[in-house]
This record gives structure tokens, C-alpha cells and sequence, in this order.
């Protein structure tokens, strides 16, 4: 079977010989000839993307280190957690003995999922925000790192989020920051100042005071951690 042009061009763009100007120009163009023109953010585009990333070890770039020590920083080792889009899962292997049990982790990828599966006591692959009845109130703690940007509907994936809490539990979640609100990276559905990402985590029942994380020259996220309240919904799929 021939090699598809979108196939073709990506292998193309990788070849060492290709400037890294003219491969940036023609990446986009890559991914959506293959993938399409609406949300990007696919089963088929993650699975394909994780499946590159492992193959080349390439997921320590999702290694970011003040960050996830923050995030760990409000975690118990005690704690019963769930990491909510967990992608290759660095920061679940960044919890490795640090736990009395081990995670639960889920992600719309079952590339991911199988691959982060050892790490955890329950890996699901779950596409938000539908979350396994069983998993309803269960949680200490639900994280959701650099999620929320790729999702059509980041309220009801913060819902979902909740819903995942015990009361009391607490919510750890963190977004690149966009303090114009606009973001034109080519994964990403919308972009979050530190105000609209407050106001989402607040409209779902979860108080909290999101601070600015610089991890680097070009990683700046805002990271929020809140509790959920008694009154916060514990219905839905």
C-alpha cells in the first residue's frame, strides 16, 4: 500500500537535513491534512502522539519540575488519588513509593493508559468527562494537569472532576498561562488567565487561589489547588 501525502510529508519534516524553520512552517499543515480541521485533540492523534513520544523517549519533555513539586507539595502520602488525563504519565511516576496506595489514573488514550498502567492500581481508559460509576466520591485527591486547555467543554470536565472528590477531597489542576486569555497553540481549544481559571474551578464548587508557575522561558502555568465543598455535585456519568 502507497504511503499517504500527509504520511509522507510528516516523515519528511523529521529528516535531519530540514531546517527547523521550514519543518515549524509545515508541521501544522502535517497534522491537520492527517487529522483534519476541527479540535485536534482526537483519540487517534493522542494514541499516534504518545505512541512517537515513547518510542523516541521523548515524554521527559512533559517533566516540569516546579510544577509537579508544587503539586506534590499538597498531597498526603496517605492519599487515595486519581490522575485525571494522564497522558505518559510523569507525574504519576514522579509518586513512585511516595504513597501508601498506589494511584488510579485515566486518559482517552489507551496508548497512554497501557503504558502508565504499571504504576497504578487501577488504569482506565475514560474520556471526560464520563467517569466509571465506581469512581464517584472515591477520591482524596483528583489531579488534572495541563488538561482543561485541549477539551471542547472544560465545564463539565471540571464537573467531572469534582464528582471524582469525596467532600473535602482536594482538586489539583493546572493550565499553561495565557494572561491575555488567548492561546494559538494548535492543540489548544482555549486559554486561561489566572481570573478565568478561578472563576471555572469556582463555578464547580471549589474554592481556591491559582498562583503563576515559571518552569521555564517557555513554560509558565497557573496551577490551582481547592477543596471541594459538601455541596458539590455527586451525580452524573
Amino acid at each position: 500500500m502507497s504511503e499517504s501525502f500527509p504520511r509522507r510529508l510528516a516523515r519528511f519534516i523529521r529528516q535531519p537535513h530540514v531546517p527547523h524553520s521550514i519543518a515549524m512552517r509545515w508541521k501544522p499543515i502535517s497534522r491537520r491534512l492527517r487529522y483534519g480541521f476541527g479540535n485536534i485533540n482526537t483519540t487517534r492523534f493522542w494514541d499516534d502522539t504518545w505512541r512517537q513520544e515513547l518510542e523516541q523517549g521523548r515524554e521527559r519533555a512533559h517533566n516540569y519540575v516546579r510544577l509537579h513539586a508544587a503539586m506534590r507539595e499538597a498531597i498526603n502520602p496517605d492519599d487515595l488519588l486519581l490522575d485525571a488525563g494522564c497522558g505518559s504519565g510523569v507525574f504519576i511516576k514522579s509518586l513512585d513509593g511516595a504513597l501508601t496506595t498506589r494511584p488510579c489514573a485515566c486518559d482517552f488514550s489507551a496508548v497512554a493508559v497501557e503504558h502508565v498502567a504499571p504504576w497504578c492500581s487501577e488504569a482506565r481508559v475514560v474520556e471526560l468527562p464520563h467517569l466509571p460509576v465506581d469512581w464517584l466520591g472515591r477520591f482524596d485527591v483528583v489531579v488534572c494537569g495541563e488538561v482543561l486547555e485541549h477539551v471542547a467543554d472544560a465545564p463539565a470536565v471540571a464537573e467531572s472532576l469534582v464528582r471524582a472528590l469525596r467532600p473535602g477531597g482536594r482538586l489539583i489542576a493546572s493550565v499553561p498561562h495565557r494572561p491575555s486569555g488567548k492561546d494559538d497553540h494548535p492543540e489548544h481549544v482555549r486559554g486561561f488567565s489566572a481570573a478565568s481559571f478561578r472563576e471555572l474551578i469556582a463555578a464547580v464548587g471549589v474554592a481556591g487561589d491559582p498562583r503563576v508557575i515559571r518552569e521555564d522561558t517557555n513554560h509558565e502555568f497557573i496551577l490551582l489547588i481547592g477543596r471541594r465543598g459538601v455541596e458539590a455535585p455527586t451525580t452524573g456519568s
